[in-house]
This record gives C-alpha cells, sequence and structure tokens, in this order.
C-alpha cells in the first residue's frame, strides 16, 4: 500500500525517500526505483471476471475492454484518454494453477483445441499509444 501523496509523487516522476513512516517493503521498492530508474510509463486498465477453484488454486480470469493512456500525470483522475487495445467483444481468457488442473476444468475449457501462448496486457498497452501510433 502507498498513500495517495506517495503515488502522486510517483506520478510526476518523483520518488519519495524512505522514513520511519514506510514498510521494510517500500524502502526496497523505493530503493529499486531510483536504483533502476523506474517510473511510471503507462496505464494498462481493464475489466476482469474471476473465477476461483480451490483444489489445485485453479484461477480462470476472462480479462476484456482491456485499453491504455500514457497520460501518466492524470492517473488519479475519474476521466482519462483511454485507447482500446483489443477489438470490441475479445477477450483474453487466462488459466493458471499451482498444484494441477482438474480434469473437469480442462473438459470444459476444451484445452487441448485452444492454442497456447503467452499474452502481455502490459505489453500491448506499452506498444501502442492512446493515439494509435506505435511505440518503440
Amino acid at each position: 500500500m502507498i498513500t495517495i501523496n506517495q503515488c502522486r509523487s510517483f506520478m510526476d516522476g518523483r520518488i519519495p525517500e524512505p522514513d520511519r513512516s514506510v514498510s521494510p517493503r517500500q524502502a526496497a521498492m523505493f530503493c529499486q526505483m531510483k536504483l533502476r530508474t523506474l517510473r511510471p510509463v503507462v496505464i494498462v486498465q481493464y475489466m476482469r471476471t474471476p473465477y476461483i477453484h480451490k483444489a489445485g488454486n485453479v484461477r480462470v480470469t476472462f480479462d476484456y475492454n482491456i485499453a491504455s493512456s500514457n497520460d501518466i500525470a492524470g492517473f488519479l483522475d475519474s476521466e482519462i484518454s483511454l485507447r482500446q487495445i483489443l477489438p470490441t467483444g475479445q477477450s483474453i481468457l487466462e488459466v493458471k494453477w499451482d498444484e494441477f488442473l482438474p480434469s473437469y476444468i480442462k473438459e470444459q475449457l476444451e484445452l487441448d483445441s485452444l492454442q497456447w501462448t503467452s499474452f502481455s496486457k502490459y505489453y500491448l498497452c506499452r506498444k501502442y499509444n492512446c493515439y494509435g501510433g506505435i511505440r518503440v
């Protein structure tokens, strides 16, 4: 967790100095941000419908309305300009499990007939800016 003021500092490109009020995890993050010059560069926004099954710690999610914005300063604003990344009606089905994927879930999803691939919402949102151009 970070405070609103810390978030605003990040959005302005400033990294707060760790003090006694921050947790060790936050202090480590601030340090990495400074050492590796990490800063916010894209906003990734999407809707998610999750389904969770405790057996095997299975997570099936549908991500849709995936959009991006380069308006980093507007991160906390209720209205920012966004660019849709996928065609309307298209969504991403993601299936993850830790121990095992129960056969009845595998059969319902018909995973054998689907193409298995890696997909990164961040990559696509970074690649295309909110004006429709390609970022390099």
